[in-house]
Parts: C-alpha cells; sequence; structure tokens
C-alpha cells in the first residue's frame, strides 16, 4: 500500500508502507505537547482521515520549522538503531526535500 509524505503541493515522496510508519512516528515522537498545532496539521490526513500520509503544506514558516527539527532530530536519534542503515537512504530524500523547501530554516 505505502505512504506519502507531502511537503508542498509540488513535492512529495511516496515510500512503502515499512519506511512510511518509521520515519513518520519516528518525527511525531520529536513533536512536544506544546507543539500539537504542528502534529495535528502535519497528521491530521493520517489521524484524522485514515490516509497513508502526513503533510506540511499548510505549514506556515515557524511550523515548518519545527517539523523540520522534528525530522532531523529523529534521524539522529535513529543513527544509534540497528535497523538505521536499511532507512538512511529514506532519510537523507526526506531531509534533502525539506531542505529545497523555501520555509526551510533549521
Amino acid at each position: 500500500m505505502g505512504g506519502s509524505i507531502f511537503i508542498s503541493d509540488s513535492a512529495q515522496i511516496p515510500l512503502s508502507t515499512r519506511q512510511f510508519d518509521y520515519v513518520v512516528e519516528r518525527a511525531r515522537a520529536q513533536l512536544n505537547p506544546s507543539e500539537m498545532d504542528v502534529i495535528e496539521k502535519v497528521y491530521l490526513p493520517l489521524d484524522g482521515h485514515g490516509m497513508m500520509c502526513i503533510s506540511a503544506e499548510s505549514l506556515n514558516a515557524q511550523e515548518f520549522s519545527t517539523f523540520s527539527n522534528a525530522v532531523l532530530n529523529a534521524k539522529t536519534a535513529a543513527q544509534a538503531e540497528e535497523s538505521f542503515s536499511r532507512f538512511e537512504g529514506v532519510w537523507k530524500e526526506v531531509l534533502e526535500m525539506l531542505q529545497r523547501d523555501t520555509r526551510f530554516s533549521v
């Protein structure tokens, strides 16, 4: 089935189900309860509508920075995991796509 991460209306990353679950749940774990507004916006398609995607399309620059930092922190934390080498390319692809967005400012 797979899932997708939508960065903008012109940038999306299609992933296998395993890759999708791995990345999006690790990124979610890096967001604090005080960042619930970002969590709700990004994860609404997945949590609220049962779709296999998350979306950063509606985030403003500050929210996008918060989400980008969460993804970067998730990748850093994942480097200590034995499974990291299997997903290293996915992390690279997601981070490169985030960095290409005009809202990026980590």
